[in-house]
């Protein structure tokens, strides 16, 4: 299963257990009702913010939103580092480079000027990532603090 369905199929089953219609979901998820559309068809990847607002609605890991684990569970984050504060720890405990990570994660090094000013990593790139150092995106996100 790719995760567009597995996202999929968690929105269906919380849509619905919940008796929702799209807009109720949408408005529950803080989005628009075309976006949970595009979701639910699995046309689009939802951003960060709004995987993290599937997974707490649901109360599920982002590993498993997404289809990469089969455990549901996950450990609230105690400290509730940022994507970033995480990755340079990652980086420094692995003695990796940025210039390594990009190369061998296949993304350009640019995203990293990007990431800081702000904009949220793609999920194909937090996988990669997360694949690399072998954690788990919840931790990968600051959302856990188990690996």
């Amino acid at each position: 299963m790719n995760y567009l369905e597995s996202i999929s199929d968690i929105l269906t089953d919380y849509k619905i257990q919940h008796n929702l219609n799209i807009t109720q979901l949408a408005e529950r998820l803080n989005t628009t009702d075309r976006s949970v559309s595009n979701w639910l068809k699995g046309k689009s990847c939802p951003y960060l913010e709004n995987l993290i607002c599937i997974a707490n609605l649901s109360n599920y890991s982002l590993d498993y939103v997404v289809g990469r684990s089969i455990h549901q569970a996950y450990t609230p984050s105690i400290q509730n580092p940022s994507f970033l504060q995480r990755l340079d720890s990652l980086l420094i405990s692995h003695h990796e480079s940025y210039t390594h990570l990009a190369k061998t994660c296949e993304f350009s090094e640019a995203i990293f000027a990007k990431w800081r000013k702000g904009k949220t990593p793609k999920l194909d790139v937090l996988l990669s990532i997360a694949n690399h150092f072998d954690v788990t995106l919840d931790y990968l996100v600051g959302r856990s603090d188990s690996i």
